[in-house]
C-alpha cells in the first residue's frame, strides 16, 4: 500500500503549512542525491519528497488531495470499483460523479505468440505420434505482476490522485457541461512509480516452463506449423494467451524419401527377374510386402504400390508406394554362365564390341 503525502513527509494531516514547510526542508537536505553519492535509490526519495511537497503547500492542491484520500478510504474511486462504472474525480473542485469507463493504466493485453521447433522422426510423421514437450513462454514478472516497475515505489498523481481520470468542464451554447476524460498528467495510471522492478529490470516478463502434449497427425510434411491456441505466452492484466506454433522438423530417412503424399524407396533385383519378371519382396514402414515385377523392368522403373503413401493432413486420402527399380549385375560369371549370355548375344544379333549398338 502506498503512502500518503503527509506519511511521506513525516506529518500529521492537520499539519500547518509552515510545518509542511519545516519537514521538507529536512528531509530534502537528508535525502538530496548530492548528499548520498553511490546511492542510486536517492534520487527516487527526493523525488517522492518532493512532489508530496508541492502538492500540500498548495492550498487548492491540498484540498483536493484531502478530497482524494476521503474518497479513498470511503471505497469510491475508480480503481476501487469492481465494475465497469466508475468515479472519476473532479479537476475543479474534488466532486464526482459516475463514468461508464475502465480505468485504462494497465489495460488487458493478449499474450505473445511463441514460435517452437519440433522434432519428429519420419516413420512417426508417416504414422502419426503424441508427444510431450516442455517450452518457455513468456508472461507476467511475477513480482511485478507485468507493470515493470516496482510496486512499492508508486507516487499518486498530483492532478487526479490515482484516478486515472478527471473531469473538465465544458462550456456549450446549452450550457456548462462536464466531460470525463484521461488525466493528462499520468495519462490514466493514477501515478507515476519510480522505480523499475529489481526481477524483470523493466520488462514486465518472467519465462515460465511448460510441460505440453501435443497430437501430431499422420501426414504431417517438414516445415508444416501446427498451432495451439490459448498455448503460447500469457496475457496481462486479465487478457488471453498467445498460440503456440510448432513448426515440424521432420528427420530424413536412409531408405526412404517423400514426394508429396507419395513414398518412394529403391529395390535391388537380378538382371534376370528383370528380363523375365516374377515377384520381389520390398521393405515398406509398415514391414514387409511381396510386389509383382513386370518382365523387361529397366533400371528405374517404377513399381507403384497403391494406398501405401502417406495420408494427406486435410482430405486423409492417400498417395502411393513408389518403388523404384535397380538392376544388380553380377560381377563373376561362370564359363558356362558367359557362354549363355554369348549365345543370347549372338541370336540377337548384338556385337558387344560394336559402340554403336547398345
Amino acid at each position: 500500500m502506498e503512502k500518503t503525502y503527509y506519511e511521506i513527509l513525516g506529518v500529521p494531516e492537520s499539519a500547518t503549512t509552515e510545518e509542511i514547510k519545516r519537514a521538507y526542508r529536512e528531509l530534502a537536505m537528508r535525502h538530496h542525491p548530492d548528499k548520498n553519492p553511490g546511492d542510486t535509490s536517492a534520487n527516487d526519495r527526493f523525488r517522492e519528497i518532493r512532489q508530496a511537497f508541492e502538492v500540500l503547500v498548495d492550498p487548492a492542491r491540498r484540498q483536493k488531495y484531502d478530497n482524494y484520500l476521503k474518497m479513498k478510504r470511503e471505497g469510491r474511486l475508480p480503481h476501487m470499483q469492481s465494475s465497469k462504472s466508475a468515479e472519476a474525480v473532479s479537476a475543479n473542485g474534488g466532486t464526482s460523479q459516475k463514468v461508464p469507463v475502465q480505468r485504462p493504466g494497465f489495460p488487458p493485453r493478449r499474450g505473445k505468440d511463441v514460435d517452437y521447433e519440433l522434432t519428429i522422426s519420419f516413420k512417426e510423421s508417416y504414422f502419426g505420434t503424441e508427444k510431450t514437450i516442455k517450452v518457455s513462454v513468456p508472461g507476467p514478472c511475477r513480482v511485478c505482476n507485468g507493470t515493470g516497475y516496482d510496486l512499492s515505489s508508486f507516487v499518486v498523481c498530483p492532478t487526479c490522485f490515482g484516478a486515472g481520470y478527471v473531469i473538465q468542464t465544458v462550456q456549450t451554447a446549452s450550457g456548462v457541461q462536464n466531460k470525463t476524460i484521461t488525466c493528462p498528467t499520468c495519462r490514466g495510471m493514477g501515478g507515476n512509480y519510480l522505480r523499475k522492478c529489481a526481477r524483470c529490470k523493466g520488462t514486465a516478463t518472467d519465462m515460465y516452463l511448460e510441460k505440453i502434449k501435443v497430437k501430431i497427425p499422420a501426414g504431417v510434411e517438414n516445415g508444416a506449423i501446427i498451432k495451439l491456441t490459448n498455448k503460447g505466452g500469457y496475457g496481462y492484466f486479465g487478457g488471453p494467451r498467445g498460440d503456440l506454433n510448432l513448426k515440424m522438423k521432420v528427420e530424413k530417412d536412409e531408405e526412404f524419401w517423400r514426394v508429396g503424399n507419395n513414398l518412394h524407396t529403391k529395390i535391388v533385383i537380378s538382371f534376370v527377374k528383370a528380363i523375365l519378371g516374377g515377384r520381389a519382396k520390398v521393405k515398406t514402414l509398415k514391414g514387409v510386402e511381396t510386389i509383382p515385377v513386370p518382365e523387361f523392368s529397366t533400371l528405374g522403373t517404377e513399381l507403384i504400390v497403391e494406398g501405401e503413401g502417406f495420408p494427406d493432413p486435410v482430405t486423409g486420402e492417400r498417395g502411393d508406394l513408389i518403388v523404384e527399380v535397380n538392376i544388380d549385375i553380377p560381377e563373376n560369371l561362370s564359363d558356362k554362365e558367359i557362354e549363355i549370355i554369348e549365345k543370347f548375344a549372338e541370336m540377337a544379333g548384338i556385337d558387344p564390341m560394336d559402340p554403336e549398338v547398345l
